[in-house]
């Protein structure tokens, strides 16, 4: 690949995933517009179990809204970045997004954020922060607190079993989701731009 070849893949991809960068920041705007918006209608809402779980998916979509934009702006550096250097075969762009998903990959924080653009990081992303709501949702209801005493949760939970039942599956399936997110494989590189995006 010729330097003015690698300049221009440079480019494109610079170009690329800046404008995805863009559209997440667009949607953490949105995300922002619709909390105030929900916070205004609490009273028509009526149910507080649904109002917190708006606020907590609501919640959920700004931060993953402001990791995805994090993980483009880092694809962004990486397009200027002179030591990543193109891999593998095919075009100029897919063996200069192949050097870039390289050295993405290489740091394990910004591997585990990348996971997230997949649709079942998203899942488990999603699911997680639901159990979270659930298990403090419940809790609340039944009257736990995280200022207790511990003598006082446990016979709570003697005293309801079942809540503890409950709470406990709220946490294996939460821990389950976390482990399955760490064990998502990125997908095998094919060279197309579109299965790396937002």
């Amino acid at each position: 690949m010729s330097n003015g070849t690698e300049q221009d893949a440079r480019i494109a991809l610079l170009d690329y995933y800046g404008s995805l960068a863009r559209h997440w920041a667009t949607v953490l705007l949105a995300v922002a517009v619709t909390f105030y918006s929900v916070v205004q209608v609490r009273k028509a809402i009526g149910n507080d179990w649904l109002f917190s779980f708006t606020l907590t998916m609501i919640a959920a979509g700004a931060v993953y809204a402001f990791l995805r934009m994090f993980t483009l702006g880092k694809y962004c550096e990486l397009a200027l970045d002179t030591k990543v250097r193109p891999l593998g075969e095919g075009t100029c762009v897919s063996q200069m997004l192949h050097g870039m998903h390289h050295s993405l990959r290489t740091d394990r924080t910004l591997k585990h954020l990348d996971k997230l653009g997949d649709f079942k990081g998203f899942l488990c992303w999603t699911l997680g922060w639901a159990c979270i709501w659930f298990f403090f949702a419940a809790a609340a209801t039944f009257g736990f607190s995280l200022m207790g005493s511990l003598q006082e949760v446990i016979t709570r939970l003697l005293k309801w079993p079942c809540i503890a039942l409950v709470l406990a599956a709220a946490v294996v399936i939460f821990l389950g989701l976390v482990y399955g997110f760490t064990r998502i494989r990125p997908k095998r590189f094919q060279g197309e731009i579109r299965t790396h995006g937002g």
